[in-house]
């Protein structure tokens, strides 16, 4: 928690001084068409635990979910509820409870819903909706029966984006309550589904505690923005 803490400070202190001086900025070009607290609230992406969710919210999250929710993370969901690191870690979030249900229901865009939390359907999700290799219907990738067994052994409650938005990292629970994170660029599924997805039909690689999963998510999250930004100076 404390690495939190200390990460989500550090950003933020990045985060402020941009939006001081873009709104600086707008000043100096006479738009004063909104008050520092408003543009703030309006644009500012400050990292930010969310609010804690209720029982009832969880408990709809256990009819969207292969695997039983494990007791840490309804302790997570009871008091941090949710996590949003913003543009300084990598867009990582840990989606807070009501939001996946509400995918899950329906409630939304097309693009924004879901059949499950599992793994197949939020990998489809943090694509927009759409991503053919995990369409059984495509050809072009997983089978039903496998689209079927990842869903039902994993669910997603996290990720964040990596190499510039062409691939993401995903943060994962098992049937055990054990924890894994992988990653799928948008050019190597055949990699993806040799080293990752295919072995994880057989045997589960989750070997994390949900207190480790997070911090090295986290640390994940952060190096990835460090790495690009390096690579684009």
């Amino acid at each position: 928690h404390m690495l939190f803490v200390s990460t989500m400070d550090r950003v933020n202190k990045l985060e402020r001084q941009v939006r001081d001086d873009h709104y600086r900025y707008l000043l100096e070009q006479g738009d004063d068409s909104d008050t520092y607290d408003a543009y703030t609230a309006k644009y500012a992406r400050f990292a930010r635990f969310g609010q804690a969710a209720t029982l009832a919210s969880i408990d709809s999250l256990r009819r969207f979910s292969g695997p039983p929710l494990p007791d840490s993370l309804v302790d997570f969901y009871l008091t941090e509820g949710s996590f949003d690191g913003g543009g300084y870690l990598s867009d990582l979030v840990i989606h807070a409870a009501p939001e996946l249900v509400a995918k899950a229901q329906g409630i939304g865009n097309g693009w924004d819903r879901i059949r499950s939390i599992g793994l197949v359907d939020m990998i489809i999700l943090s694509w927009g909706g759409s991503r053919s290799e995990f369409d059984p219907a495509s050809g072009e990738g997983l089978t039903e029966a496998e689209v079927v067994e990842l869903n039902r052994n994993y669910s997603v409650i996290g990720w964040h984006a990596s190499d510039y938005g062409e691939a993401f990292v995903y943060l994962y629970f098992d049937t055990q309550g054990r924890f894994g994170i992988t990653g799928f660029h948008q050019d190597d599924f055949e990699y993806f589904y040799a080293q990752d997805l295919l072995p994880m039909t057989r045997n589960s690689p989750a070997c994390l505690s949900l207190d480790e999963a997070l911090v090295a998510m986290l640390k994940s999250a952060d190096e990835t923005h460090q790495q690009d930004n390096e690579d684009s100076d």
